[in-house]
């Protein structure tokens, strides 16, 4: 198998993953269970650590 072809599409494969990330994480409705998804960001939020 070639790298030079995995490596020049490595932003392809990157981003190919962080879409399927926020459709699973929109699809199970993780907003309920304390994550903040933003387009760039995936967040936990507990809320015992921050009271």
């Amino acid at each position: 198998m070639d790298l030079d072809f995995i490596t020049q599409n490595s932003i392809i494969y990157v981003l190919i993953a962080w879409v399927i990330i926020l459709g699973v994480a929109k699809g199970l409705k993780l907003e309920k269970h304390g994550f903040e998804l933003k387009i760039y960001s995936l967040v936990y939020k507990n809320q015992q650590v921050q009271s």
